[in-house]
Parts: structure tokens; sequence; C-alpha cells
């Protein structure tokens, strides 16, 4: 699906995509795996007290990240993700949790290439992070969808013809 050539019919509902969520762990797990066993061979292998703490402190990070991850994700699947684009804004639901921008507060939407996220900056307050785990789109296509409601929003606001509402 690209986001390109797909009729935007709003409101617009982009569900979580649970594959997506599946695979991220899944990367994060092997990084964690393989930054744990390397931790254990350093301190096997290591000599001297600072290599030693390097390693005991590398391996409790490893855990961590990946229990976090895991929990990250059970979280991720068990609650009712989507992030909802509307007339009004931009919605992201993450369970029972639902924050919203009204694209009149919206200054930019831009692809964070550093987390790899799509990142929604109003005029005030923090920005939103929106992850590429939703509608089977990557970040780019996710950003191109949002970005495409935005730029339609604005223009039906300085006169242009509306978006069609499904």
């Amino acid at each position: 699906m690209s986001a390109d050539d797909t009729p935007l019919s709003l409101p617009l509902r982009l569900d979580l995509d649970r594959r997506a969520v599946t695979q991220t762990f899944a990367l994060r797990a092997v990084a964690a795996t393989l930054a744990f066993v390397s931790s254990l061979w350093l301190l096997v292998a290591g000599r001297g007290i600072w290599l030693s703490l390097a390693a005991v402190i590398a391996g409790v990070f490893a855990v961590v990240w990946l229990v976090r991850g895991l929990r990250d994700q059970r979280r991720a699947l068990q609650a009712g993700h989507h992030v909802l684009l509307d007339n009004h804004g931009i919605t992201i639901a993450l369970g029972d949790r639902h924050t919203q921008i009204g694209w009149d507060n919206v200054a930019s939407i831009l692809v964070d290439e550093d987390r790899l996220m799509v990142a929604v900056q109003p005029t005030g307050g923090p920005t939103l992070m929106v992850e590429p785990h939703y509608g089977g789109l990557g970040v780019y296509d996710l950003h191109a969808v949002i970005a495409r409601v935005f730029e339609a929003r604005r223009a039906t606001a300085a006169g242009a013809t509306p978006i069609e509402r499904g």
C-alpha cells in the first residue's frame, strides 16, 4: 500500500500492525542477546577490574533492554492502538489513553531520521511521535499520509475542495 496513490476518505483510522510490532521486538531481542553474550565473553576473558565492570554494566543493560522490549510488545498487542486522522486533527489511541493534536495547532510533520518515527510538532507543547506500526505503512508512507491529510486540511481552511468524508 503506497501513501501517494491511496484515495483519502476521512475519518481515516490506521490500526496497529501487529506484525510490525512483533518484528521490531524480534530485532531488539537479537541485538540484546548478542550484547548479553558479548558481555559474558568480556567478563570471562576480561583482564582487570574496569573491563569486568564494563562487562557487567553491558550485561545489565542488555537484560533491561530485552525486558522493556517484551513489556512494550505485550502492552502494544493487548490494547486497542490506532491512529485516527479526521478533519479536526490527529489522534493516537494507546489503549484507554488518547492524545490529540488539532490541525490548527500543528506546526510541522517531519520524519525523525534518528528514531525512524514521524514527528508531529505542535505550535506549543511536546512533539507527538508516531511509530511506523500503523496501517501496514513504513515511516515514509506514514509520514506521507499524515502530511497529505494535514495539507488537505490546510487547503480546505483556505477555501479549496475538502477531502471526501467516508
